[in-house]
């Protein structure tokens, strides 16, 4: 029996397997284990099934997706090795930072009922399990290794959501593989916070562009954004460059000329529904006023798609509910439109 007090957790497992979860959940790397007498062949294989998971810091327990709303003790889990789509959802039912109007963690929930009702067929893993002891980035180490496992099984992870900050760990999983990435972010806002260099520890949704441009990216392109959010980004960092909502029109032209300068293998393309106009979809977590229409929306996805292959995408700041005509609908038909 192994005990996890701060988990809630008592697992019954045999003697190698226990010795190498404990051992684990203390944060002992692989060569630390082998010295205190852990079978590393047991430990190896509980990798391989992901019941361990290793981070670059502490090592995490891999708690698995599950098809409840937001816990993690109620559904089954969700077998990463049946994925076997071109396209696959994956639910983040969190709002660690985020602050407005509502909270958005219903959001996955909320899109995959119009999912369904717009005939939307697609490989569903369920949501990312999230467990009250855990953090925005104990949760985000997690989040990162499911994009990772889609990502290797050639899938292309779509991540609801949710907190906008749980997008920098899915852009992270993609860029840290070596691949060229673009990000094209759909945006009232330019989130990029106080500081051009927040630390992680300081991740929130208001800043999650600027911690997005620390990592392995080609460029980063705004859409969307209003022009109280206009803002001039420092020389260090990737490219970087901003559309205005009353702009959009431009989009197809400063894309192509940004893949021009700046070639890439693929696009990540993160939707806040903030970027459209409130008066038409208005249960959004931070509204502001102006915005694109959602055939603007629509027509930018299309020529982001055409112009280089997509490595994943996110729709986040969903309030919305069942009825047609809220942020939940619209990201419903974004994703129809994506997978189509």
């Amino acid at each position: 029996m192994v005990r996890l007090p701060r988990e809630g957790l008592e697992l019954r497992l045999g003697a190698a397997a226990a010795h190498a979860f404990s051992a684990h959940h203390a944060g002992l790397t692989a060569e630390q284990a082998g010295q205190v007498g852990v079978d590393l062949d047991a430990r190896r294989r509980l990798v391989q099934l992901r019941v361990l998971v290793p981070c670059d810091a502490a090592q995490v327990i891999a708690r698995g997706m599950v098809s409840a709303t937001r816990g993690g003790s109620n559904g089954p889990r969700l077998d990463f090795s049946e994925l076997e789509a071109q396209f696959v959802l994956i639910g983040s039912p969190v709002d660690f930072a985020q602050v407005g109007r509502g909270p958005c963690y219903l959001a996955p929930s909320l899109i995959r009922v119009h999912l369904e009702q717009e005939n939307v067929a697609l490989q569903d893993l369920g949501n990312l399990a999230w467990f009250p002891s855990e953090g925005l980035l104990e949760y985000g180490k997690r989040l990162s290794h499911a994009v990772a496992i889609a990502k290797d099984r050639g899938a292309t992870p779509i991540l609801l959501g949710g907190d906008h900050a749980l997008s920098y760990f899915s852009i992270r999983a993609i860029a840290d593989r070596g691949r060229r990435i673009g990000v094209v972010q759909f945006d009232a806002h330019n989130d990029l916070g106080l500081s051009e260099a927040p630390s992680l520890d300081e991740l929130t949704h208001a800043n999650f562009a600027a911690s997005v441009r620390q990592l392995p990216i080609e460029f980063l392109l705004q859409v969307g954004v209003r022009t109280s959010q206009l803002r001039c980004a420092s020389g260090r960092g990737p490219e970087f460059h901003q559309i205005l909502d009353t702009e959009v029109s431009t989009f197809g032209e400063v894309l192509s000329e940004m893949l021009r300068r700046v070639p890439v293998d693929e696009l990540y393309v993160s939707v806040d529904m903030d970027c459209l106009d409130p008066n038409l979809v208005p249960d959004v977590t931070t509204p502001l006023g102006g915005g694109m229409r959602e055939a603007e929306l629509l027509e930018c996805l299309r020529l982001a798609i055409v112009s280089a292959p997509l490595a994943g995408i996110d729709i986040v700041e969903v309030c919305g509910g069942p009825s047609k005509g809220t942020a939940a609908h619209a990201a419903a038909i974004l994703i129809n439109a994506i997978v189509a």
